[in-house]
């Protein structure tokens, strides 16, 4: 997604102008920042491992979180993106990660809260298609967190497509899917 974000809409698997790759991707143990820019708005990204199912790896992870996130963003963060495959369970430990980013947001941190389901080339280009998604995530999301509700309802909700989207009149490709998605996340930050 860093690439994404970057304008590199057109990078194939090994493409040398990568910024991030899956070999260059956090290890369990490293939080990295990243400087974008697109449609003239500089974009910091600070790119976390990610949690699972393994409470005692997700202690460590909100340790590093705390600690190093903080440091990388000096001026301050605005947005906090939170990342879930469009198709995947909701872990059933999500309170305890939920409770944590929680604690992160405060009036002058993760004033903007955007909710990004990846791996979604398979959820049709409508809305109603997108919303139901929505609306069933936070169904089963609530389930697990019933204090979620104000964070839900006050999130952004975006799809990720990497290389195929279907809509209404034509599937989109990449670049053209990548593009549409970056222009969405800096419409978004031009927002706040």
């Amino acid at each position: 997604m860093v690439n994404i974000l970057h304008g590199m809409f057109d990078l194939v698997p090994g493409d040398e102008r990568t910024i991030m790759n899956s070999n260059t991707r956090n290890s369990l143990d490293t939080v990295t920042k990243y400087d974008c820019y697109a449609e003239g708005i500089n974009l910091h990204v600070v790119d976390t491992p990610g949690f699972d199912e393994n409470e005692i790896r997700n202690h460590g992870i909100s340790c590093l979180i705390a600690d190093q996130v903080p440091r990388l963003l000096k001026d301050g963060t605005n947005v906090l993106l939170f990342l879930f495959p469009a198709a995947g369970k909701i872990p059933s430990n999500i309170a305890t990660v939920f409770n944590f980013v929680s604690s992160l947001i405060t009036k002058e941190s993760f004033k903007k809260r955007v909710i990004v389901f990846t791996k979604a080339d398979a959820v049709i280009m409508t809305e109603e298609e997108e919303q139901s998604l929505i609306e069933e995530f936070k169904r089963n999301f609530l389930e697990l967190v019933p204090q979620a509700d104000d964070f839900l309802n006050s999130a952004k909700y975006m799809f990720y497509r990497h290389t195929i989207g279907f809509g209404e009149c034509r599937p989109m490709l990449y670049p053209e899917i990548r593009q549409v998605f970056a222009a969405q996340v800096y419409s978004e930050f031009m927002k706040l």
